[in-house]
């Protein structure tokens, strides 16, 4: 008989009355050994783990010394004669097998996951299972290192298996592998009850693929799985709506991107505010997944397509309307083309900011995630014939080809600060070679896609010769990312959109060769197996080490055979491909090897009404072996649960919408023109002279304009009013150019200025830089004092503007004026600092930034 006390169902109770086996809950440890004989079993959980670990009084150790009954106690404070230490949770650690326990299907070495996992510091000898960080898919390829933690050992004095943490946790918090926790399980119910047959454990995952693989698909099935994808961006609470300023915007402020999922009570967004990147692969006690609080350009532009073509297929007007105000978000209401994007005289003109949840995302501009905004915003443009994005696509595809160079590479990322120091020309004219096609193919597809869309000749001379040089690189001379099939997977789209456009015997080969290397790795459930490059070839080895293990973007494969399939960087972009070129050549093979990846894609959706958030959607990683969620998962930023609104969803929910209107992409866009936009497009981009890059002032008269002035409190050091004329010689320069603004920092701004004569007025003050994120904040208040003669002071005036709120985080100027109620001569401006930053900032309680470049008197 196993007795168990601890929390109502939990999962050893619920695995272990499926099994057969037969138990009696108790309401205490007290209760439960009490009611044990000798031969019986205790287990004895932890009910408020990980916040309480388990305290057990002297009696019931003493009673486990002398009942005649085996235990596993769970989490304790204590196991006498040592105490145990505070709580640590786990971070890059894993679980590893260090004992022959389990027996030979578990052997020492192999590798679990205890997501959330959070145990107490304990000593032992033997352990049978230790927390550790190691590099390895299943097993534990360089051994264990020093630094381990004793997750579940025998006591040594008692007849007791302690557990450091709350392994019973293993359904509600998705142990992985599954099949594995069901050999830990049956190995210490076999220990605890050796007189007992134990038969093996079985349970339904709370998280799981929606279907098996071998079981008959419905004849629907690809057509509710690309329903349940779509509907997914609704019931996973991404779609940002205004109100969710206030949950979301001190997470930006304070560089938060991961956390745990918005709140039930807030009401999703129409698209007219952005969306969320999706969910971090780190995942709690309780199974709950952490969400990115990451607003990239990528991720709207594709959902807004997989949106857009959900409400083709399915006539659904809501999904049409979110698509048409994501556009709208990322062209017009969101720095992503505006800011110094819409200054012609800037480097950066027409391109598509990485991101705009903070200055990191702002700055960077990588090929791929241009082009596959591009993409996105293409194919919503031709589902809902709405042609007044198409300047702004124009723009922006022009822009990525004037900064690819004179070859046709554009290396992997270029940000704003390299572009100010080089101007864009630099990057036009440069002569590099960049093999990557994970990072420069998808834009190759984009300028072939607008050659056909423009007759623009640059958008086709650049990408053939890329490609040719790329091709006769073919394969050891690429420089892979995580791996050889990824690079494959992303060099389909290009090669398929060449045939379109220059149908040759040579573009064809090209093609077939990629598609059938790229299908030796298909294997028969239609995934991809994932394979990793040679040493040398960039980030495409195994990871080298056990304290490399999560410090680099990598693999989900340690070594070329683990069953591993990547839905986020490879099988996805396979699965366009092999789309766009079955239906480019009509190719039997590759239409074969399509629609077995649309099953594969199909089964592998994820199932669970435990989870409503994650139900429809598609994690990156797959073991097609296991048929579970598992690989290895040392990924820096997105590990094998993570799951993408944009690069998978997007694409995987797209593709299957595509099939179900009978079409491709290429075909899809076919009527969609933007040749009448370039000459415009290329006249505005042509008022710069291409070098770097000189900010120009705008240009603002007012009174004070040319007077001199006294400062009363010397500006910072680093920002300092060299010539004692910059606050007045009309000039308001752009956030930009902070060397021509004036600061203090913790001190007020007193400016008293001379106007040469008395002077009627109707207004004063200055123009205020303001950028929450940094640290640069709106005046508290702004106090203007006017006179007739230097001293005096006949009147005086006020006013506070409204206090800077999470949200206000992009660097932009202001006025802040208050009324002059009588004519004067002489004017003193103070403007105070707020007194320190507030709570909502990632630099609480230091002082705040106060910015002027100009004052305001009229």
């Amino acid at each position: 008989m196993l007795h168990v006390s601890g929390p109502e169902g939990s999962d050893l109770v619920t695995a272990v009355s499926l099994s057969g086996v037969t138990l009696r809950q108790h309401a205490t440890p007290e209760a439960a050994l009490s009611a044990a004989v000798p031969g019986d079993a205790v287990a004895l959980l932890a009910g408020q783990y990980p916040n309480q670990p388990q305290g057990l009084s002297p009696a019931i150790w003493s009673r486990l010394a002398d009942a005649g009954v085996r235990a596993y106690v769970e989490y304790p404070a204590s196991t006498p004669p040592v105490p145990s230490g505070e709580p640590v949770r786990t971070a890059w650690e894993r679980l590893v097998v260090s004992s022959d326990f389990f027996g030979p299907t578990l052997p020492s070495g192999r590798i679990l996951v205890a997501h959330g996992c959070t145990y107490l510091p304990m000593q032992a000898t033997s352990p049978h299972l230790v927390a550790a960080r190691v590099a390895g898919y299943d097993e534990a390829v360089y051994g264990l290192p020093e630094a381990v933690a004793p997750l579940l050992f025998q006591h040594g004095e008692l007849p007791a298996l302690i557990a450091a943490s709350g392994l019973s946790y293993f359904i509600r918090g998705r142990f992985a592998p599954a099949e594995d926790w069901a050999t830990v399980w049956r190995a210490i119910l076999t220990w605890l009850m050796p007189a007992e047959a134990m038969p093996p454990l079985s349970w339904e995952a709370t998280v799981r693929p929606s279907f098996t693989e071998r079981e008959p698909l419905p004849r629907d099935a690809e057509r509710q799985a690309f329903g349940r994808g779509c509907d997914w961006y609704y019931r996973s609470r991404v779609l940002i709506h205004p109100t969710w300023s206030n949950y979301l915007a001190p997470k930006f402020a304070r560089g938060v991107e991961s956390g745990p999922s918005v709140p039930g009570y807030l009401v999703n967004g129409d698209g007219r505010s952005g969306i969320l990147e999706g969910f971090s692969a780190e995942i709690d006690h309780e199974g709950r997944q952490n969400q990115r609080y990451v607003i990239r350009t990528d991720c709207i532009s594709e959902s807004a397509m997989a949106l857009a073509l959900h409400g083709e297929v399915t006539g659904n007007e809501t999904s049409r309307d979110v698509a048409e105000g994501l556009i709208d978000y990322a062209l017009f209401d969101s720095l992503i083309h505006q800011g110094v994007r819409a200054d012609p005289y800037h480097p950066t003109h027409g391109l598509l900011a990485w991101g705009v949840t903070s200055w990191a995302w702002e700055r960077a501009f990588y090929g791929d995630d241009n082009a596959r905004s591009l993409l996105g915003m293409i194919a919503v443009s031709a589902v809902l014939r709405e042609p007044r994005w198409g300047e702004s696509i124009c723009r922006a595809l022009l822009a990525n080809l004037r900064t690819t160079g004179a070859l046709g590479f554009r290396g992997s990322r270029i940000d704003i600060p390299d572009f100010e120091a080089n101007g864009w020309r630099h990057f036009h004219d440069r002569e590099i070679v960049n093999p990557s096609p994970h990072y420069e193919a998808y834009l190759w597809a984009c300028f072939l896609w607008a050659y056909r869309a423009t007759g623009y000749e640059e958008f086709l001379r650049k990408p053939l010769a890329a490609i040719e040089t790329t091709m006769a690189a073919y394969p050891e001379g690429w420089a892979l990312t995580n791996g050889i099939t990824l690079d494959r997977a992303r060099m389909l789209l290009p090669l398929a959109w060449l045939v379109r456009v220059d149908d040759t015997p040579r573009h064809r080969e090209w093609l077939m060769a990629v598609a059938r290397d790229l299908l030796e790795s298909q294997v028969e459930c239609g995934a991809i197996r994932e394979e990793i490059g040679g040493p040398g070839q960039e980030r495409s080895a195994a990871v080298e080490s056990n304290e490399a293990y999560g410090t680099n973007e990598t693999s989900l494969v340690q070594r070329n055979g683990d069953p591993a399939t990547d839905l986020l960087y490879t099988t996805n972009f396979a699965f366009l491909g092999l789309r766009e070129a079955s239906r480019a050549t009509g190719d039997p093979e590759l239409h074969a090897a399509e629609d077995r990846m649309a099953a594969f894609l199909t089964r592998a959706q994820i199932r669970s009404s435990a989870h409503p958030e994650l139900d429809g959607g598609w994690f990156r990683g797959f073991d097609y072996r296991r048929w579970d969620y598992w690989s290895s998962s040392a990924d820096v930023g997105w590990g094998a649960w993570c799951l993408e609104t944009g690069w998978s969803q997007g694409w995987i929910a797209s593709v299957l919408g595509l099939r179900a209107l009978g079409t491709s992409f290429w075909e899809l866009t076919a009527d969609l023109e933007l040749g009448q936009h370039v000459p415009s497009c290329l006249t505005q981009m042509s008022l710069g002279d291409g070098g770097p890059y000189r900010p120009r002032p705008r240009r603002r008269p007012h009174l004070a304009e040319g007077c001199p002035y006294d400062l009363k409190g010397e500006p910072d050091d680093r920002y300092p009013d060299v010539n004692r004329a910059s606050l007045t010689d009309g000039q308001e320069w752009p956030p930009n150019a902070p060397e021509r603004w004036v600061g203090w920092w913790g001190t007020p701004m007193v400016v008293t200025v001379d106007l040469g004569e008395v002077r009627a007025l109707s207004r004063a003050g200055a123009v205020f830089l303001v950028s929450g994120d940094i640290g640069v904040l709106p005046p508290v208040r702004l106090r203007v004092q006017g006179g007739r003669e230097p001293e005096a002071r006949d009147w005086s005036a006020e006013v506070r503007p409204p206090a800077a709120e999470p949200g206000d985080r992009w660097v932009h100027a202001i006025e802040v004026t208050c009324a002059a109620p009588a004519p004067a001569r002489f004017l003193t401006i103070q403007a105070d600092p707020a007194p320190e930053l507030p709570a909502w900032h990632r630099s609480a309680g230091l002082a705040a930034w106060l910015m002027c470049c100009e004052l305001a008197v009229f």
